[in-house]
């Protein structure tokens, strides 16, 4: 009869990111590391959707998340059930 095909097994590919976590303490180091600046206790941080140029705001406890030179907003909750810090 032949072969017995079963199927193989795959895992998503891995993303890595770098983030930053905005707290009262570090917002001019968030700022400056993702090119944006201080707003009323937040971070306001350049991106980039649908092709275009714009901004997004990160308030505290948000964190700032850098994928392929593209900065994204997470919320803490949705940050943290996504991602896991990389140990070497």
């Amino acid at each position: 009869m032949g072969e017995t095909i079963w199927p193989g097994e795959y895992r998503r590919k891995v993303t890595s990111c770098k983030a930053m976590r905005v707290t009262s303490e570090n917002l001019p180091q968030v700022a400056a590391w993702c090119g944006g600046h201080i707003w009323a206790s937040s971070v306001v941080v350049p991106i980039w959707s649908d092709g275009k140029r714009g901004e997004d705001t990160a308030p505290i406890g948000s964190w700032v998340v850098q994928v392929g030179g593209v900065f994204r907003i997470w919320p803490a909750e949705a940050f943290t059930a996504e991602w896991t810090a990389v140990t070497s």
